[in-house]
């Protein structure tokens, strides 16, 4: 409801919105490395969220995690939501202080738990590329690759993560729009 509110007006149809929110109580926590498992601890104050545990999913795992290490300091928060890719359904959130190898450590942890998913920190400002880099040296691989919006449509750049920039961004937001549009409306073929 309050997105991009700044600019005079809602950029989401928000009766669409309202159709495909689903609102559920989390369950809090934390997840432990114990060798090449991850492993979910209960914890009233955890920092992730647990909305949809990987063996609940009815149609099978493809999971995304985006990331927001922001300045990734000791006194800012860093965020991630772990999204189900076929169904679009926000699975996990997670939202812990720390600096970027700390963070990527949590991010790496919350990609195993939910079946090897890809990796896509926000690498525009703040930490994020150090973030990614520390991704890769603890052997990490499933980061997602840049394609170029601005040159040939698909192209492969050599940038890691998702570059936050004037003419990302309306792609993004654009990509969402079209989201929740699909999932409120019925598909030509099925008419």
């Amino acid at each position: 409801e309050e997105a991009f509110v700044s600019t005079g007006s809602n950029v989401f149809d928000l009766p669409r919105l309202k159709k495909v929110y689903e609102p559920k109580e989390p369950t809090c926590g934390r997840l432990v490395r114990e060798g090449r498992k991850v492993r979910f601890i209960r914890q009233s104050s955890g920092p992730l969220r647990i909305y949809r545990f990987p063996d609940e999913v009815v149609a099978g795992g493809f999971y995304m995690v985006g990331a927001d290490s922001k300045q990734a300091t000791v006194g800012d928060y860093c965020c991630a939501q772990a999204l189900n890719r076929k169904s679009w359904e926000r699975v996990a959130v997670l939202r812990e202080k720390g600096d970027q190898n700390t963070f990527g450590d949590h991010l790496i942890n919350l990609a195993m738990f939910y079946d090897k998913a890809m990796i896509a920190p926000e690498t525009g400002l703040g930490g994020g590329s150090a973030v990614v880099g520390h991704i890769f040296a603890k052997g990490y691989e499933n980061v997602y690759q840049h394609r170029k919006t601005n040159k040939m449509p698909g192209q492969l750049d050599q940038t890691w993560g998702w570059v936050t920039n004037a003419q990302t961004k309306p792609e993004a937001i654009g990509n969402l729009q079209s989201a929740i549009y699909d999932a409120t409306t019925e598909p030509f073929y099925s008419r």
